[in-house]
C-alpha cells in the first residue's frame, strides 16, 4: 500500500504539501503544476487517503468487530498538515493496522473531542486505542479504565501503567553534543517549544508537560560540564519557524552568538538559520545548526540542514504490533519500546560524514 511519503517522493514535494493539497487547504499557495504533479503521483501509485479509505470501508463482519481500534491524537488536523512528523506516525499506525487485520474505526483529536461517557462507550466497542502525542494519561485512565488496551506513541506518561513507544531523544542529544564538541563547539544553544497535556474533554489548564526530553538533556549535559547558561536554552512559545526566528533574534541582541544551535524540530532550525544569517553569521563557519525529525526536502535548503532522523512511521507500526501482541498474550506489566535515532550530517554543520556519530543510537 502506497504511503503519503511515497507520493511526496514521486512528486518531489514534502509529505505535508501532499496532505494539504489532497485536503484542499485554502491557505496553501502552490503552483497549479505542483498540484497536478501530486495528483498524478497519487493516481500512478494508487494512494488512497485515509478519509477515502474510511468512506469506502464496508461494514465489518462480527469477527472483525473484535479487531477495531481507535486513534486518539494530541494534534489537530491543521497542526498535523504542517508538522508531518505526527502525520507519519498516524500513517504508520494505519499501515500496520491494515497488515494485521485491524480496522481503524475512529480518530479523536483532543480538547473537547469526547466526553467521559463517549469514551467509556468507545472502550466497550474497540479492541484497543493508539494514543499519539501528549494526551492526558490520567484522564484517559478515567475515561477508558485500566483494563482498556492503550498504547502511547511519542510520549511516555509519568504513570508506569501504560504501554509506550517513543524515540530515544535524550540519547540523540548526547550524540549531537558529542558530534558538535568534536568540531570544536563549546557554546551550544538549544531552541525548543513546550509540550502540553491535551485533554480529551477540553479541560486542559494549559500547563506544559514538565518532561520535554530534549531541553532536559540539554540542561543535564551542560550542567555536567559546568557550562550551563540559561540564556542559551530558548524555551519558545510554539514549534514554528517564526518562534525560533524571534527567539534567536532576542538572544543575539543581548548575548554572544553560540558556536552551535540544536533545534527541537526542523522548522525551528529553519527559522533559527534565517535569524543567524540576518545577523551576518555564516552557517556552518560561524554557527553550526542541527534540527530534529529529518523531514524530506532538507537537502534543498541553503545550506542543507543536518538533522536527527526520528523513525516516525516505524513508531506507529511498532505501536500496533505492541497492541496486537498484548491482545494475543496479555502481560501483567506494561512495556516501553524505545526506537533509536540517527544523525544525518549535511552542510549546516560542515557536511563531512563521520561514522562515529551517523550510526543509529539509543
Amino acid at each position: 500500500m502506497a504511503t503519503i511519503r511515497d507520493v511526496a517522493r514521486r512528486a518531489g514535494v514534502a509529505p505535508g504539501t501532499v496532505s494539504r493539497i489532497l485536503n484542499d487547504d485554502p491557505r496553501l499557495s502552490v503552483q497549479a503544476e505542483t498540484r497536478e504533479r501530486v495528483r498524478a503521483a497519487v493516481r500512478e501509485l494508487g494512494y488512497v487517503p485515509r478519509s477515502a479509505r474510511k468512506t469506502a470501508a464496508k461494514k465489518p463482519e462480527a469477527r472483525e468487530e473484535s479487531r477495531r481500534i481507535a486513534i486518539v491524537m494530541a494534534n489537530s488536523e491543521s497542526q498535523e498538515a504542517v508538522d508531518v512528523y505526527f502525520l507519519l506516525i498516524r500513517e504508520g499506525v494505519e499501515r500496520e493496522a491494515a497488515r494485521r487485520g485491524f480496522t481503524v474505526s475512529a480518530i479523536y483529536r483532543g480538547m473537547g473531542s469526547m466526553t467521559a461517557e463517549q469514551g467509556r462507550d468507545l472502550a466497550q466497542e474497540m479492541a484497543g486505542i493508539i494514543v499519539i502525542g501528549t494526551v492526558d494519561a490520567a484522564e484517559l485512565g478515567r475515561v477508558f479504565s485500566e483494563r482498556q488496551k492503550l498504547v502511547f506513541v511519542d510520549y511516555m506518561p509519568d504513570s508506569p501503567a501504560w504501554d509506550a513507544v517513543r524515540p530515544a531523544l535524550d540519547h540523540a542529544m548526547d550524540n549531537a553534543f558529542a558530534y558538535l564538541e568534536s568540531l570544536g563547539c563549546r557554546r551550544i544553544a538549544y531552541a525548543g517549544g513546550p509540550r502540553f497535556n491535551v485533554s480529551l474533554e477540553g479541560s486542559s489548564n494549559g500547563e506544559p508537560v514538565v518532561a520535554e526530553e530534549r531541553a532536559q538533556a540539554y540542561e543535564r549535559l551542560l550542567r555536567s560540564r559546568g557550562q550551563y547558561d540559561p540564556a542559551y536554552l530558548l524555551t519558545l512559545a510554539d514549534w514554528n519557524a517564526e518562534d525560533a526566528y524571534d527567539g534567536v533574534q532576542a538572544l543575539l541582541a543581548d548575548h554572544p552568538a553560540p558556536d552551535a544551535l540544536i533545534a527541537g524540530n526542523d522548522r525551528l532550525a529553519i527559522g533559527a538559520m534565517r535569524a543567524l544569517q540576518e545577523h551576518g553569521l555564516g552557517i556552518p563557519d560561524d554557527v553550526k545548526v542541527i534540527g530534529f525529525n529529518d523531514i524530506e526536502s532538507l537537502d534543498y535548503l541553503q545550506p542543507s540542514l543536518t538533522s536527527i532522523h526520528l523513525y516516525a512511521q516505524e513508531m506507529g507500526e511498532a505501536a500496533v504490533r505492541m497492541l496486537d501482541n498484548r491482545l494475543a498474550q496479555p502481560l501483567s506489566y506494561p512495556t516501553c519500546l524505545m526506537l533509536p535515532t540517527r544523525l544525518i550530517i549535511r552542510e549546516s554543520t560542515g557536511g563531512v560524514p563521520d561514522a562515529r556519530y551517523e550510526r543509529c543510537v539509543l
